[in-house]
């Protein structure tokens, strides 16, 4: 994101237009032929900035709680189980060769990957 932000249309806070710019000129006459506001040191994060007529405030609690919840859930995305046809096809030559190959694999999948506490 640029230095200048010309922030065009927002909705509930939420920035929902804008552009950015290099220098405050550029971003004023965008302002001018557009409407909004110029805004400067916003960062990539729009999700976070919640806009009220000029001002513009970061929400660092709520990206804080987002990037905790995608740490806490991170060993989900981890675990790879292989298809499901292959887990199918162990779990059926388990049955038939009363074998525990697919509950070994399974654990072997979350000992790797251990549910973060």
């Amino acid at each position: 994101m640029k230095q200048f932000v010309a922030v065009v249309s927002h909705d509930a806070g939420t920035i929902t237009k804008y552009q950015d710019f290099d220098t405050q000129a550029g971003a004023d006459a965008h302002v001018t032929k557009f409407g909004g506001n110029v805004m400067q040191g916003i960062d990539d994060d729009l999700e976070y900035w919640d806009v009220s007529g000029d001002t513009a405030v970061h929400d660092d609690v709520a990206k804080a709680a987002d990037e905790a919840a995608v740490v806490a859930t991170q060993y989900q995305r981890d675990r790879d189980y292989g298809s499901v046809a292959d887990q199918l096809d162990m779990i059926y030559w388990d049955q038939v060769n009363g074998t525990a190959t697919f509950k070994d694999h399974v654990a072997a999948v979350k000992a790797a990957h251990p549910k973060a506490e």
